[in-house]
């Protein structure tokens, strides 16, 4: 015996010798219609479409269509690949979609026309990538057989784990940004184009580095449609995959607008030894001057409806910085003995 299991309430086995059979009026009987499964191939799993179809699955064959008429090679594009694979099970993941468990790549999800949708394997954080058995529960997780161990895919969560393939590095920072993901980690600043998906987690693509960004990166924004990294080693605008530098001076934590409209005419950025006021002149961000007299780590940077700065500091307190008719700034300081709440 190669298989037992149930679809759409009835009871199916596979004897190598007579091919599929279905539990019927207490005798297992051959289904009927054409049958085109190879011989001495294990069916791994069979999966209801609708009432009168069903998608089986092979060990080594793929995949094949069952109905009334009979069973039939599906002839999907793919599978020369789940031939390779070798399909170990399956499950429904919704009314649309599988998930096949393979011996050689994780899981596949896939259409029932065998079309690749997303994969799962041990560069997306499986344990290794010999799937022995899977199981969809009622909140439609995939909990997964390994070889050696038990995986669980939150498959239905509207919250999704990315796994680039960088370098091993801390995460400090992330933002969308003209079709592109960029991520800010302790090693520079990454991206990768975005496909136009319904679920951008389907997205596939590899990262890049974007030049002259290696070392400590913290915060990106965007103003102005500008793209702008705080990095240790100063402020720069990311244009066409590159970093431009914008100030002089070094390490840049974050950039916030100085008005509502756009474009925003100037920016303060917080940086290691205080603000720094940036003027939006001829489409680009210029240093406009550092704010006197204050020269806190300015890590957490908020701006109220009267165009007063706020910073935090984890250690020094809250610190708050009023801009004068002048065009300077009077700084009043809000200190705890154990740091600022607002850390």
């Amino acid at each position: 015996m190669g298989f037992l299991g149930i679809c759409s309430g009835k009871l199916y086995a596979q004897d190598f010798k007579p091919g599929l059979l279905k539990f019927e009026n207490e005798i297992w009987v051959p289904v009927s219609g054409k049958n085109t499964l190879p011989a001495n191939d294990a069916v791994t799993g069979i999966l209801s479409i609708n009432p009168d179809t069903a998608i089986i699955t092979t060990l080594k064959n793929g995949l094949y269509s069952f109905s009334n008429n009979g069973i039939y090679d599906l002839g999907s594009v793919n599978n020369t690949i789940f031939k390779n694979e070798r399909i170990y099970a399956a499950t429904a993941v919704n009314k649309d979609w599988m998930a096949l468990a393979t011996n050689n790549n994780g899981v596949y999800i896939t259409d029932f026309r065998g079309n690749i949708i997303q994969s799962f394997s041990q560069t997306e954080g499986l344990q290794n990538n010999n799937v022995l058995s899977i199981f969809s529960d009622s909140q439609r997780n995939l909990w997964l057989g390994l070889d050696n161990g038990i995986d669980l895919i939150t498959y239905n969560s509207s919250i999704k784990q990315i796994k680039p393939l960088l370098q091993d590095g801390s995460g400090y920072t992330a933002l969308l940004h003209d079709n592109r993901l960029f991520l800010g980690t302790s090693n520079g600043l990454f991206s990768v184009p975005v496909q136009s998906l319904p679920d951008m987690s389907f997205s596939k693509g590899s990262f890049t580095a974007v030049n002259n960004t290696k070392g400590q990166t913290w915060g990106l924004a965007r103003i102005n449609n500008q793209l702008l990294l705080g990095h240790h080693e100063g402020a720069f605008a990311i244009k066409n995959n590159d970093a431009i530098p914008i100030s002089p001076d070094k390490g840049f934590w974050n950039f916030v607008p100085l008005a509502n409209s756009f474009p925003s005419g100037s920016m303060v950025a917080g940086g290691y030894t205080g603000l720094t006021i940036f003027d939006y002149v001829n489409g680009q961000f210029i240093q406009s001057k550092v704010i006197s007299g204050f020269h806190e780590s300015s890590r957490f940077v908020v701006l109220d409806n009267d165009s007063n700065i706020w910073v935090s500091h984890p250690y020094h307190g809250v610190f708050k910085i009023v801009p004068n008719e002048a065009g300077s700034y009077s700084t009043f300081a809000y200190s705890t003995t154990k740091g600022s709440p607002l850390y």
